[in-house]
């Protein structure tokens, strides 16, 4: 027979049959529903603009309204190391990973770049990004958090202030006069997940449900 284990039982309550020979999955089902806009996105305006249809993209106050657990364990893993992996497509469509600083700010998830740095350069051409927590050990307790979604070129001067203070204020950098002109992005989230190795087990929480990590 299968295997029978607790799916969610850090998350959840229901169990699941898996594979002989498989490893035990946890998981948890979670329900998106549409939320009211957060603050900074403008009444009427689509975060699905200029993107191709198909997915449920939201900020990262819609993601936390509506999966709390996992919008903690994202953000607590991006505090931990002030440091995260961006993962883009080059011009000839090659994957490129790269470090950035990673900050939560009002609401929105913002990656702060060099002005014109390769990885910039990607999302302006192609917005699709991954985004995956720095990973410090080989044994997976330190879990894992990665999100996946489109990246927003951000312009509004008002928002870059709020984000160059939260930097100063959070990361405890400020920008110095040759860094006044920078990459801005704010990341809309479609699906995210969450594993981590506890007890020879890998517990995956995924969003939404459907998504499948």
């Amino acid at each position: 027979d299968g295997l029978r284990v607790k799916v969610g039982a850090a998350f959840g309550e229901n169990e699941k049959a898996l594979e002989p020979g498989r490893p035990p999955i946890v998981a948890a089902v979670v329900t998106w529903k549409k939320r009211p806009l957060a603050p900074g996105r403008k009444t009427g305006e689509s975060r699905d603009r200029g993107r191709p249809a198909g997915g449920i993209f939201m900020n990262w106050a819609e993601f936390k309204a509506a999966d709390p657990e996992l919008a903690y364990l994202g953000e607590e893993r991006f505090r931990r190391n002030g440091l995260a992996l961006v993962g883009t497509l080059s011009r000839k469509g090659w994957p490129r990973i790269s470090p950035v600083e990673p900050l939560v700010v009002e609401g929105a998830l913002y990656l702060g770049m060099t002005w014109r740095s390769r990885k910039a350069l990607d999302l302006l051409r192609d917005p699709r990004i991954t985004v995956h927590s720095a990973v410090s050990n080989r044994d997976g307790s330190d879990g894992e958090f990665k999100l996946y979604g489109r990246a927003e070129d951000v312009k509004d001067p008002e928002i870059r202030k709020v984000y160059v203070e939260a930097l100063a204020r959070e990361l405890g950098y400020e920008l110095g006069e040759d860094e006044e002109e920078f990459h801005l992005f704010a990341v809309d989230i479609e699906r995210a997940a969450f594993v981590l190795i506890e007890g020879g087990e890998q517990k995956v929480k995924v969003f939404p449900a459907s998504a499948g990590g």
